[in-house]
């Protein structure tokens, strides 16, 4: 039975009736009229069923909630994707910061090592030279080719320090050291070389292997090489000067005879030759030899006459125990021979001088007894 229905749902009534042929589902439900909701009531029955316009309501809503739903997501999506690419994008930017000053610095390093004054050369645990600079290979006057993968010892004169031990022993010692060497160049020619040597790593697994700085150091040598010379030279003068002051000052010993003369002579003139402590010394004067306790005669030797008032009456003989290194194939220096001359010259003097004063006292003597 149906319910009355008022006035404002009588249009629905055959709206009310298609939806309870057609939608219910076995089930005989009560109408009830709402507004904008018609409900069907029927005895003994029940149920609901929405009308046209709720379930109109209901689909727009939920293709608005999908819709919401589905913006939202792409609101989310589009701000997540703008917050990845913002992350990408200072990744992106920090890479090629990265990439440049990585670029830059490389290209620093490169002006260094092909730029620097000094040559460097890299060896492995094996010294075999890995990698030269140019300047290193100007400094040896060779190839890079010919330079790469050979021994380090191929251009070192001696055995340095470098070539004595191994690599751990080497670095166990010092991580890095100094040394000096000499190194043979392409054409042949000797140079002197300092070798600042630094061990990163003696693990030849992390490839262990030696970092070394060149610096040509010839002219530096060959001036230290002058000055001592010429230091040399300046002390030797001076070890002359003294020889030739300690002879004159032989005249001045109170009662000194000839022979104290001579032998005080042998005791002094080894002091001025630049091998003092290997020299043997002979005088021979009138009849008379004195001869120091070591004498010999050798191959190398050097006599000067003494001569009073330009006659002849001895010389001096020095000589080496030993052969020494030849100076123009003669083992005394110039100023040695020199030296003895003036010793053999003085001694001349010293003994015409006390001729002379023993032929006054005579003289002195005779004339005192005869006015007696």
């Amino acid at each position: 039975m149906i319910s009355y229905l008022p006035e404002n749902e009588r249009k629905s009534t055959s709206l009310i009736k298609y939806l309870k042929s057609d939608l219910m589902i076995g089930f005989n439900l009560p109408v009830l009229a709402l507004p904008g909701i018609s409900v069907i009531v029927s005895q003994g029955q029940s149920g609901l069923i929405f009308s046209f316009t709720t379930l109109i309501i209901v689909l727009i809503s939920l293709v608005i909630i999908w819709m919401a739903t589905i913006i939202f997501f792409m609101v989310r999506g589009n701000f997540q994707k703008k917050k990845y690419i913002g992350v990408l994008e200072n990744l992106l930017k920090e890479k090629a910061e990265t990439t440049l000053a990585l670029k830059e610095s490389e290209q620093r390093y490169h002006q260094l090592i092909y730029g620097m004054n000094e040559g460097l050369i890299l060896t492995d645990e094996s010294n075999i030279i890995r990698f030269a600079n140019p300047r290193a290979c100007k400094m040896l006057k060779i190839q890079a080719s010919d330079l790469l993968n050979q021994a380090l010892k191929r251009f070192i004169l001696g055995e340095p320090e470098i070539l004595k031990n191994s690599l751990k022993e080497r670095t166990s010692l010092s991580l890095s050291h100094y040394e000096e060497v000499q190194m043979v160049q392409g054409d042949g020619e000797v140079i002197w070389v300092s070798l600042s040597i630094n061990y990163p790593d003696p693990d030849p697994e992390k490839g262990g292997g030696a970092v070394i700085v060149l610096s040509d150091i010839t002219s530096k040598k060959l001036a230290e090489t002058e000055r001592n010379e010429l230091t040399a030279d300046l002390n030797q003068k001076i070890k002359q000067l003294n020889c030739l002051f300690d002879i004159s000052d032989i005249v001045g010993v109170p009662g000194i005879t000839f022979d104290g003369i001579f032998e005080r002579s042998l005791e002094i003139i080894p002091n001025g030759l630049k091998y003092s402590h290997d020299v043997c010394t002979e005088i021979s004067f009138g009849d008379k030899r004195y001869a120091s306790p070591n004498y010999l005669e050798t191959p190398w030797s050097f006599t000067v006459p003494i001569r009073v008032q330009k006659k002849k009456l001895g010389h001096i003989k020095v000589g080496y125990l030993e052969e020494k290194p030849r100076i123009k194939k003669d083992p005394f220096h110039i100023n040695e021979k020199i030296l003895l001359k003036n010793i053999a010259e003085k001694l001349g003097q010293i003994i015409e001088t006390r001729n002379i004063q023993q032929t006054l006292q005579v003289s002195v003597y005779g004339k005192s007894v005869i006015n007696k």
